[in-house]
């Protein structure tokens, strides 16, 4: 679609500066995608792009609000883009389980860096997760404690 064509729209939808924002949309949706894809900022790049496919899906695609002629492209589109929302989502979610299991091992390699050091385990609780069971690093615990947390 043409700038102009997407600026008529937007000021169709009543947006101030409706060719403003047509270049700035442009910009945020190639930057953030490019920096998506070279993974640089990926919950920032993901939670502005699934923001503007929501506000895209509510104010343009609105399959409820459109004649019979038009609702099944609509309807196609919306959730066309609800899909995406869920595919960014995803993304997101998987960009912190790698944080948070990047942590755990961190904190691991801490504990058994102070064992080797000669000291006592860290003091502050670390969880790593083994296979499917889940190990506790923290000296302060039961060994009834732990048992029921590696039966986890």
């Amino acid at each position: 679609m043409a700038p102009d064509t997407v600026a008529t729209r937007l000021s169709d939808a009543g947006f101030p500066l409706a060719a403003v924002a047509t270049y700035v949309t442009i910009a945020i949706e190639i930057g953030a995608s490019i920096a998506l894809i070279f993974g640089y900022r990926v919950l920032a790049c993901c939670s502005l792009l699934a923001g503007f496919t929501l506000m895209t899906s509510l104010f343009f695609h609105q399959f409820w609000a459109v004649d019979a002629a038009q609702r099944t492209g609509q309807t196609i589109n919306f959730l066309k883009n609800l899909s995406i929302i869920g595919g960014l989502w995803f993304v997101t979610r998987s960009t912190l389980e790698t944080r948070s299991l990047a942590r755990g091992i961190a904190c691991s390699a801490e504990a058994a860096w102070a064992v080797r050091a000669g000291g006592a385990e860290s003091s502050r609780p670390c969880m790593t997760r083994t296979g499917t069971s889940i190990a506790l690093k923290s000296s302060g615990k039961s060994l009834a404690e732990k048992a029921a947390i590696q039966q986890y």
